[in-house]
């Protein structure tokens, strides 16, 4: 790992967070760690490795299949 970001907002139990300010934050971390996934090509081994096994498993049972990600 080439660097490690650290956050700190305070305790555990900070009393002035907001349940639409904690969904934000959830939101904004997923997709940071998505664009990290990415960055990393992570994403993309995944894709390679789910293609394969989907193929595979198919292929077992006489069918063909073409796989597509979003």
């Amino acid at each position: 790992m080439d660097k490690m970001h650290t956050f700190e907002n305070g305790g555990l139990f900070r009393a002035d967070i907001k349940m639409d300010e904690g969904l934000k934050n959830a939101s904004e971390a997923k997709e940071q760690i998505r664009q990290e996934a990415i960055s990393a090509g992570l994403l993309d081994t995944a894709e390679k490795n789910a293609e394969k096994v989907l193929k595979e498993f198919i292929k077992n049972i006489s069918y063909k299949v073409n796989v597509t990600f979003n």
